[in-house]
């Protein structure tokens, strides 16, 4: 019988592609690591860590300020968790996400968001510059701890949009992204850059405030595993 020869009732063992082949050209044979196109997954988690500043209008400290109601800047952090889809030249997907921030007169703001996103990262075999979009909820909650008249203010579900551009890292040392990949899981590293805009955000538990109005820019490190 002709050993050679596979039944299609045989056991088959599915072997995953390595992200690295043997450079041939070289003397030593060296090891290179696949381009970011070639061990790109079908699927990938994306966490994003920014640091933010934020420009809000229209948000009165008081009840008695409503006539001039502030405009401040404030700074805060956001963490962001992402599961991509990745087909063709984009990946899809989901972010959950969490903003703190401080504005004048130590009011604190929280902000949990929801939103969809879509990245072009396989334009080219390496994604040294990758444009995204984003849109989502959003619901804000302040906290102001300098009045009684309005100590918290939460928001209405609110829509955003933000886009931005993120650029690779990996390829200043691929000797190191190589060994993430392998100790760690790490598929690529990205600095990123986002902006972000709310418009007429109605709060929900006090009468008469006028709408909110906020932009966020944001500079960040996404890992993507």
């Amino acid at each position: 019988m002709d050993q050679n020869y596979a039944y299609a009732d045989e056991n088959w063992v599915e072997v995953e592609q390595m992200p690295f082949t043997i450079d041939k050209d070289s003397k030593d044979k060296k090891i290179k690591f696949l381009d970011y196109r070639d061990r790109r997954q079908l699927w990938n988690f994306r966490f994003t860590f920014f640091g933010v500043k934020s420009d809000l209008s229209d948000y009165a400290l008081s009840t008695t300020q409503l006539a001039s109601s502030l405009k401040s800047d404030g700074t805060g952090f956001e963490a962001a968790v992402s599961l991509s889809y990745n087909i063709g030249v984009l990946s899809a997907g989901l972010d959950l996400g969490l903003l703190n921030s401080k504005y004048k007169g130590d009011v604190s703001l929280l902000q949990p968001k929801g939103s969809i996103h879509v990245i072009a990262d396989n334009l080219f075999k390496n994604p040294y510059f990758v444009p995204y979009f984003k849109i989502g909820a959003s619901q804000m909650s302040f906290t102001n701890p300098n009045t009684s008249d309005i100590a918290k203010i939460n928001s209405d579900i609110s829509i955003f949009y933000a886009f931005g551009g993120m650029i690779a890292l990996d390829w200043f040392q691929k000797t190191l992204a190589m060994d993430a990949y392998f100790n760690y899981g790490l598929d690529a590293t990205f600095l990123v850059i986002e902006f972000e805009n709310f418009s007429g955000i109605p709060a929900s538990n006090v009468d008469g405030l006028p709408d909110i109005k906020q932009s966020n820019t944001k500079i960040g490190l996404q890992l993507v595993f």
